[in-house]
């Protein structure tokens, strides 16, 4: 063999060498390890190549001024099929009511949502036509921001209390007070008892002033809920402010004193409901008009 087939020979024979170690350590090179492994060794190779492939623009920065007017309540609010029909209409003419949660709810908490079903099942009829109602469950104080804003208005609203009645009158809006009361209800502060012996033997009773001092004083865990959505938030905030202050609940006094007692809150449920079902139910559970303990 001349000396130049001899070089030709060598060359493709180390190729071929080379070839077959590389295909080697390849096929062998994964054996034992983890497709996680696997993933992270392989991992910034592979967004090497995707980042290859990104096009980066930088844009201008979107400049505005801040808006100082009030905030458009009607815009805030989500759109009202986000809160539940709980009994439909089962006619074309019919009455829509806005009902508290407590009342238009589940189980023990349905109680309207029966009378609702056994009068649509009734018939009754106004000028020779069928008609029906339905039910729409919402916090009180949610229904009432939809109702003077005018986003959505029923005809008929039954509310925890009075009072967002009084403040739906106060924005303007004309209002016609049918019944003050469907039914009895009992409101109070529900407390344990070892909690509510040990606030007896210290204070002689329990009262609102009391709490609010046991709170202040950080001798007492209660949670209250939203008195923009909750009357239960509603009548502890006003009754609160009155122990303070009970010539101006809105004087300086009144809302110094609710802050302090308002700073040693562990949190705040948006509803009663919401309160009595979470993982962690607070001792609030009623409004302030009497006490109970477990």
């Amino acid at each position: 063999m001349n000396k130049g087939k001899f070089l030709i020979v060598s060359l493709i024979a180390a190729v071929v060498f080379f070839g077959i170690v590389y295909a080697g350590i390849t096929l062998t090179s994964n054996l034992g390890k983890s497709k996680k492994q696997i993933t992270a060794e392989n991992a910034e190779t592979q967004l090497d190549r995707m980042y290859s492939k990104i096009d980066v623009t930088k844009g201008k920065p979107a400049k505005g001024q801040i808006d100082l007017n009030p905030v458009d309540l009607a815009e805030e609010l989500p759109d009202i099929n986000k809160f539940p029909v709980t009994v439909e209409n089962s006619t074309e003419t019919f009455v829509e009511i806005f009902s508290s949660p407590e009342k238009s709810g589940k189980g023990k908490d349905s109680w309207i949502n029966d009378v609702a079903k056994d009068y649509n099942a009734a018939k009754f009829q106004v000028d020779g036509k069928v008609v029906s109602v339905k039910v729409r469950s919402i916090a009180s104080g949610t229904a009432t921001d939809y109702i003077k804003s005018g986003k959505y208005v029923p005809e008929a609203f039954t509310p925890s209390n009075e009072f967002w009645g009084e403040m739906v009158k106060e924005c303007g809006v004309t209002t016609e007070l049918i019944s003050k009361r469907l039914v009895g209800n009992v409101p109070g502060i529900v407390i344990k008892k070892k909690k509510h012996e040990q606030l007896v033997e210290k204070y002689g009773s329990v009262n609102v002033k009391v709490l609010t001092d046991a709170m202040a004083n950080n001798e007492f865990a209660m949670g209250y809920t939203d008195p923009f959505a909750s009357s239960t938030g509603l009548n502890l905030l006003l009754t609160a402010l009155n122990t303070f202050d009970k010539s101006n609940l809105l004087g300086d006094k009144a809302v110094q004193g609710f802050e302090q007692f308002q700073s040693n809150v562990p949190f705040t449920a948006s509803t009663t409901l919401q309160m009595r079902e979470g993982p962690n139910p607070v001792h609030w559970m009623g409004s302030c008009l009497s006490t109970r303990h477990l």
